[in-house]
C-alpha cells in the first residue's frame, strides 16, 4: 500500500521516472546493505541502482558514483561504497552508461550520449524518493567513470559540489575553464591504461597528464592528487580517502537548486 501511494503521489508531480513494481521500497532497513539497494528507471529506459541506509531525520549527502568502461553499476557497488555509505550517513546511487561506457569528452562512450543530462535526472529522481542535502550532491568514479565525474563537475557545477576521481583525467572535450570545481585525485603511478604523465593508453586514447588538470580549470579551483605505487586499479582505501576529502565542500547561496 505504502509503495501504492508513493507511485501515485510521484506520477500527479509529474516525476519523469518510474518505480519497479518488483522491488519493496517500503521495507525497513537490514543490516545486510545489499537488502536495500533498488533498481530505478528513468522515463527514457536508463536505469541506475539506489542505495539507502538505515533512514536519517535529516537529509543526507548524495554520492553519484560511475563505473569504468565496461563494466556496471553493481560491479561498481562492489567496491564496499554502500556499506561504506550505511556508516557514514550518506545516500549513494549508482549510473548505468549506455553500453556500459561513459560519454566523458574524448572517451570512451559514444559520441551522442548526453550522460551530463542523464546525471542530473538520476539526482533529481533520487530526491524525490529520500531526502538528500542538495548543498552536498557529489560524483566519483573509477577510470571512464572518473573520467565522467571531471565532465559533470565541470558542466554541472550548480548541482555537483565537489568530485572523486580515481584513475581518470580532465578530458580534452571537457571545457573547464570559467568552472570553479574541487576534485578529490587518485593515481596509480603504474598505472599505463590512464597514464598518470600522460599519453597513449586505454584503446589508444591519448589522455592527458594529469599535472595538466589545474591549468584547464577556473580560478579558486583544487585538484587534491594522491598518488599510490600501483596500476589502473580501485585500491580499498579509495572510499575512505575520496569521502574525507569530498565531504567538506558544498554549494552555497543561489547555487543550490531549487
Amino acid at each position: 500500500m505504502t509503495l501504492v501511494l508513493l507511485a501515485a503521489v510521484l506520477l500527479a508531480c509529474g516525476v519523469g521516472w518510474s518505480l519497479n513494481h518488483d522491488l519493496d521500497w517500503a521495507a525497513g532497513a537490514s543490516s545486510n546493505s545489499d537488502q536495500h539497494t533498488y533498481s530505478r528507471i528513468l522515463t527514457d529506459g536508463r536505469t541506475f541502482l539506489l542505495h539507502v541506509g538505515p533512514r536519517s531525520a535529516t537529509p543526507e549527502p548524495l554520492v553519484v558514483a560511475l563505473h569504468s568502461a565496461g563494466h556496471s553499476a553493481t560491479q561498481m557497488e562492489s567496491t564496499g561504497l554502500s556499506r561504506f555509505a550505511d556508516k557514514h550517513h550518506f545516500v549513494v546511487v549508482y549510473g548505468e552508461g549506455l553500453g556500459l561506457d561513459w560519454n566523458a569528452g574524448g572517451c570512451c562512450g559514444t559520441d551522442d550520449a548526453d550522460d551530463v543530462a542523464y546525471l542530473s535526472q538520476v539526482v533529481a529522481a533520487t530526491e524525490q524518493l529520500t531526502p538528500i542535502d542538495r548543498a552536498r550532491v557529489y560524483v566519483i568514479g573509477m577510470s571512464n567513470g572518473a573520467m565522467m565525474a571531471y565532465r559533470a563537475v565541470c558542466e554541472e557545477p550548480q548541482i555537483f559540489a565537489a568530485a572523486g576521481v580515481v584513475a581518470g583525467a580532465l578530458m580534452p572535450g571537457v571545457h573547464c575553464s570559467h568552472t570553479t570545481i574541487h576534485v578529490v585525485e587518485i593515481h596509480g603511478t603504474a598505472d599505463r591504461s590512464v597514464p598518470l604523465a600522460g599519453g597513449v593508453g586505454f584503446e589508444h586514447v591519448r589522455f592527458p597528464a594529469q599535472s595538466t588538470g589545474l591549468s584547464r580549470v577556473g580560478p579558486g579551483s583544487s585538484i587534491a592528487l594522491r598518488t599510490w605505487p600501483g596500476g589502473h586499479a580501485y585500491p580499498s582505501w579509495a572510499n575512505a580517502t575520496v569521502w574525507k576529502g569530498i565531504q567538506g565542500f558544498r554549494l552555497t547561496g543561489s547555487a543550490i537548486p531549487g
